[in-house]
């Protein structure tokens, strides 16, 4: 498919697939049930289902069937879509919503005072079954086959295994008091520097070729040699104090600090941070680059770290904590690559004696090596193939730019963690955690959201296709969403009464001049009075001001007048002194956006169609009749096996 945005689309649904989110139906098909836009949709009010509550219980007692040993709300093909499944999602779905407010909180957004609606219970269930009719079509048209579907499902289910497994003590672990301390003293450390700043004519970068003269370079070029022998001066061994007083008397430093003043690195500027931080006290800096303009000389009179500040001391115990439990971590792999790991060292020096970066080698070779460097119980071994494929990975730029030790070292780190990974799913595998529920259903969740995303992908996207027609038209139906925002520089006298105000708002409307009536009329506010609005003196938003203040200023043009009631019982003759009028942005502006909002509407409308056709094909019943609200006839399907 040549469509840019079904490509971008393509992208960005391998990338969701590879992050296994069992919620990605979700995301991608945000509104394909009937009503539902989760969480937030209204629910039909018929259903009491919660997350913990199944419908037999609450709803139709006694009356759901079991399918394959579990209760079931609905069935595709006869595959059951179980009330543990409904409620897994309902349950992913609230913690999106909480994470969401979290974040909101986080960045200052208050609640809107409106009450949270109820999540639409039939909307969910209805996406649920779309997903098992896309899987059933999948698997029946032959993706599960696919040599990358079974690759990525194998994927996932190590990892699955391997975080399965863990120290039994790592809760016991303790963080280590010296590096506790070591990183708090880091936390809270402060430079004593003193400091002369000095200032130099500067030209921008793309202007020294088109107006700086050849003596206007010379100029800038001894002025910066001036600057670097103050430096050298003192770094010969000159008093600092002294040199700087010469400077700022012959008036070429422009600014200094000669008491010293104690700065903690992360208040510093990245650039001089990182040379302070290499300096002995008593050390005087190179000159360093301090702006545009401006470059700065510094001297470490001496660095202290201030006991009692509780809030570093809780990162500090923090931090030490997890490095404590990595190092227990570490020391658990090591135990259990000893238990299930059996090396092959001469393979190994053979690898050692490789000179990754010269000329002649050829990684891609490497890769199709099938030696074996290491065999793993219950698991794959080891081959230097793998190993080959994952340096490559890792030298992605190629091999020729790197040093033949940073490569050695990457592989040995390389290796250690494929081993690693290793000997964690055969410790699993003999924990026997692979018959576990929790193992299963995290599996079944990402094979279900994989084969759903690899139907879309290959079924649904290519049949989706954009004309220019398309978004000029949908540019032309929504143009108001692609115009720039209402301008307006507003002035304002603000009154005590009612009646004073409307009287200046009325001489405004018939043309007298606004600084006289400001300057003359009686029973203002004091400008420095409590609560006064400040409109400021340039053009803003209309947009950003208060909801009141929008809807007195509603259709206002430049030399309108408007009587405006403000908190604390002001009044304000707002006089419109400027303003600009919404503008259409240029079509090749938003034509990407325009791009992207056309393929998600043609994406959702195919995907319905594609339902439709689903639903039709293979046997759907639902089970709790407050769940059947958007397809009543569910219930008088018969069994079909009939495909598309």
């Amino acid at each position: 498919m040549n469509s840019k945005p079904a490509n971008l689309y393509k992208a960005r649904i391998t990338n969701m697939l590879k992050k296994a989110f069992p919620a990605l139906i979700f995301m991608l098909l945000p509104a394909l049930a009937a009503g539902a836009s989760l969480p937030g949709s209204v629910s039909s009010g018929k259903s009491t289902i919660g997350i913990t509550n199944s419908a037999a219980n609450k709803n139709t007692p006694g009356k759901l069937p079991i399918i394959d040993g579990q209760e079931a709300l609905a069935s595709v093909a006869g595959d059951p879509i179980t009330v543990e499944e409904f409620n897994r999602v309902l349950a992913q779905l609230h913690n999106s919503a909480s994470e969401e407010k979290q974040k909101e909180e986080q960045q200052g957004k208050k609640d809107n005072g409106q009450p949270a609606q109820r999540i639409d219970y039939a909307g969910v269930l209805d996406r649920l079954i779309n997903v098992s009719m896309a899987d059933h079509e999948a698997m029946n048209i032959g993706l599960d086959k696919l040599p990358q579907v079974k690759k990525q499902i194998e994927l996932y289910s190590d990892s699955v295994l391997m975080g399965m497994v863990g120290p039994k003590d790592m809760n016991q672990v303790k963080p280590d008091p010296s590096v506790e301390r070591s990183v708090y003293r880091g936390l809270v450390k402060e430079y004593k520097i003193k400091s002369a700043i000095f200032n130099v004519k500067s030209f921008a970068e793309e202007a020294q070729k088109a107006i700086q003269t050849q003596k206007e370079r010379d100029e800038h070029r001894r002025a910066v040699n001036l600057l670097n022998s103050w430096a050298n001066n003192v770094k010969a061994g000159e008093d600092f104090d002294k040199v700087v007083r010469v400077a700022l008397k012959k008036g070429f430093a422009v600014g200094s600090n000669l008491k010293g003043v104690y700065v903690k690195p992360g208040k510093m500027p990245a650039n001089i941070a990182a040379v302070v931080g290499k300096m002995k006290v008593g050390q005087t800096s190179p000159l360093l680059r301090a702006g545009v303009n401006e470059f700065v000389l510094l001297k470490l009179v001496a660095v202290r770290y201030p006991e009692g500040d509780s809030a570093a001391m809780d990162v500090a115990r923090q931090e030490a904590l997890k490095a404590a439990r990595f190092t227990r971590f570490v020391s658990y792999v090591d135990v259990l690559q000893k238990k299930y790991v059996t090396m092959h060292a001469d393979v190994w020096r053979d690898l050692d004696k490789i000179d990754y970066t010269a000329k002649n080698f050829d990684i891609y070779k490497l890769e199709k090596d099938k030696r074996i460097l290491a065999d793993v119980k219950w698991g794959k071994p080891v081959t230097v193939g793998e190993l080959a494929k994952a340096i490559n990975t890792k030298f992605y730029h190629g091999l020729s730019t790197a040093k033949n030790p940073e490569v050695l070292e990457a592989k040995g780190f390389l290796f250690r963690e494929i081993l690693a990974k290793r000997a964690l799913r055969s410790e699993a595998i003999a924990e026997g955690l692979q018959n576990t529920k929790k193992y299963t259903d995290a599996v079944d969740d990402y094979s279900h959201t994989l084969l759903f995303g690899v139907f879309m992908d290959t079924v649904v996207v290519p049949q989706i296709k954009l004309k220019p027609a398309d978004l000029v038209a949908y540019y032309k139906k929504n143009i108001a969403d692609y115009s720039a925002d209402e301008m307006m520089r507003i002035r304002a006298i603000v009154f005590k009464k009612s009646k004073d105000a409307e009287g200046a708002v009325l001489k405004l409307k018939h043309g007298d001049e606004f600084h006289w009536i400001k300057t003359n009329a009686q029973g203002q506010v004091s400008k420095d009075g409590n609560g006064l609005m400040d409109f400021g003196d340039k053009l803003i938003y209309v947009n950003t001001f208060p909801k009141d203040v929008q809807k007195a200023l509603k259709g206002a043009k430049t030399g309108d007048a408007r009587l405006y009631e403000g908190p604390e019982k002001l009044f304000y003759a707002l006089y419109v002194e400027k303003e600009v009028p919404p503008a259409p942005k240029p079509f090749e502006e938003v034509k990407d956006e325009i791009k992207r909002k056309v393929f998600g509407e043609k994406f959702m409308d195919t995907s319905n169609q594609w339902f439709a056709k689903l639903r039709k094909a293979y046997d759907v019943r639902i089970y709790d009749d407050s769940l059947r609200v958007n397809h009543p006839d569910d219930a008088k399907k018969t069994n079909k096996t009939n495909k598309l």
